[in-house]
Order: structure tokens, then C-alpha cells, then sequence
């Protein structure tokens, strides 16, 4: 049988030296192409920063229309001069600066007229037009209560005024009373009983009854004993009366706010 081992030697060997020669010569194209590639780059670079933009744009850009003399000149005259070229146009960005600002005059395009047409027709001393306009809110229910007390202690003070009988004075103070109890029952855990109308019927409920049990004791008293120079005297029921009056027209005056 033939013996092909040397043959096989022999091929592979021319086969690694032309793999050899195809490296060397990508090697050195890939080398030529660089250095080419590097000299070029080189030209431009030298070539924008010297010729310079007769038309406006950026330098590094070929200008048109210049003769050879024109771009030896201008290289000339601008080289190691730094750079050479039209800046960006930042006029228009800025021209809102430029414009004069209109003012307004709202004299000439409004009026008033509400003020001048409208409410000088107004039924201003019309009572039923102001409320509405106001808009009263609503008497709560315990304004409404203590209202209905303003009658029952003006009839007490006209009581005292035309000096009443012991019947008919303690008549006014019960009934003073009753209406106070339930004030204070109905209002006196509330934010209502902090109310200073609320504290001086209490404080006049109170001073009624003290005055009517006085002027009780010096009737009884009078049947029995002398009461000139003691509490029961005529002169100390007439002071204390006068204290009561005193009251009196303070707690009406101060309910008479709340209407």
C-alpha cells in the first residue's frame, strides 16, 4: 500500500506559509491604511483651522467661491489669530427684552357701575331688605329661651317701681325662678351656661328671692317688735329694692343684645 505521510507533511507545510504571508500582508495593508488615514486627518485639521468662513458658517468649513489668492490671503491675514467665524445668531432669543411693555388702563373699559347704577337704588331703610341682604342666621334655642324672659322681668321692675305687695312681689319672684330652674337644667351642661346673660338671670333669680324671704320675715315681724334700726327696717327694703332695680336693668339690657 502507498505510504502518503510525506505528501501529507509536504502540504501542510506550504499551507502555513501561505497563512504566514496572508497575515503579513493584512498587517502591513492594515498599517498603510492607518498611516493614509492619519495623513488625511491631519490635512483636514490643518486645513479647517487655517481656512476660514467668508460665508458666515463655523470655521473648518471649505468657503465657496474664493480663488486660490483669496484663501492664501485670509490664512494669511487670521493665522495663530485664535478663532475665526460668525457666532450663533442669540439676537432673535433675546428680542422679548426689546419690546416696550403696553400698560393697561382698565379706567377707560370698566366701571363701577355696580356702586354707581345698582345700589344707590337700594331701599336701604327698608328692614326686610337688609335682613335679606345680611342674611341673618337663625336664634339658636337657647337665645329664644332666654328671650322669652325680657316681658316676665320688666313686669318685676314695674312691680318694684309702683311698690307692690309682699303677695304680688314674691308672685314674680317664683315665677322668675321657675323659668331660671329650667334654663339651668335645659342649658347648664352646655357651651350656653358660659353665657353672661345665662350667669345674671341666676345671679337676679337668686337676689329676688333673698329681697322676697326679707320683705316676708319684716311683715311677720312687724306684728311683734319694732324693726326701726334692724334689716327689716323700711328704709333697708327700699335700699335693697334699689339694689334689685340696679339688676334688673342690667340683665334686661344685656338679653336685649341678643335679639
Amino acid at each position: 500500500m502507498p505510504d502518503f505521510s510525506g505528501i501529507k507533511d509536504s502540504a501542510k507545510e506550504i499551507l502555513n506559509k501561505g497563512k504566514e504571508k496572508a497575515v503579513k500582508l493584512k498587517d502591513k495593508g492594515a498599517e498603510t491604511f492607518d498611516a493614509a488615514k492619519e495623513k488625511v486627518d491631519n490635512a483636514k485639521e490643518k486645513t479647517g483651522n487655517k481656512i476660514l468662513s467668508k460665508t458666515g458658517k463655523p470655521t473648518g468649513s471649505v468657503p465657496k467661491g474664493l480663488t486660490r489668492k483669496e484663501r492664501e490671503e485670509l490664512i494669511l491675514k487670521y493665522q495663530d489669530k485664535g478663532y475665526y467665524g460668525t457666532l450663533p445668531n442669540i439676537e432673535r432669543e433675546f428680542s422679548y427684552i426689546k419690546q416696550k411693555s403696553k400698560k393697561t388702563n382698565f379706567g377707560s373699559k370698566y366701571k363701577d357701575t355696580l356702586l354707581e347704577e345698582n345700589l344707590k337704588q337700594a331701599p336701604l331703610d327698608d328692614e326686610l331688605f337688609l335682613d335679606v341682604i345680611l342674611k341673618k342666621g337663625k336664634d339658636t334655642k337657647f337665645t329664644k329661651d332666654v328671650l322669652r324672659m325680657i316681658p316676665l322681668l320688666n313686669n318685676f321692675k314695674n312691680c318694684i317701681e309702683n311698690n307692690c305687695d309682699i303677695q304680688k312681689f314674691n308672685a314674680n319672684v317664683n315665677v322668675i325662678d321657675l323659668y331660671t330652674r329650667r334654663l339651668e337644667k335645659d342649658y347648664g351642661s352646655t357651651m350656653d351656661s358660659q353665657n353672661e346673660g345665662f350667669y345674671l338671670i341666676q345671679n337676679l333669680a337668686y337676689l329676688a328671692k333673698l329681697q322676697g324671704n326679707l320683705k316676708y320675715e319684716a311683715n311677720f315681724y312687724s306684728k311683734y317688735m319694732p324693726l326701726t334700726g334692724t334689716v327689716y327696717s323700711k328704709e333697708n327694703i327700699e335700699k335693697k329694692d334699689y339694689e334689685l332695680l340696679l339688676e334688673l336693668d342690667k340683665t334686661i339690657f344685656t338679653l336685649e343684645q341678643l335679639k
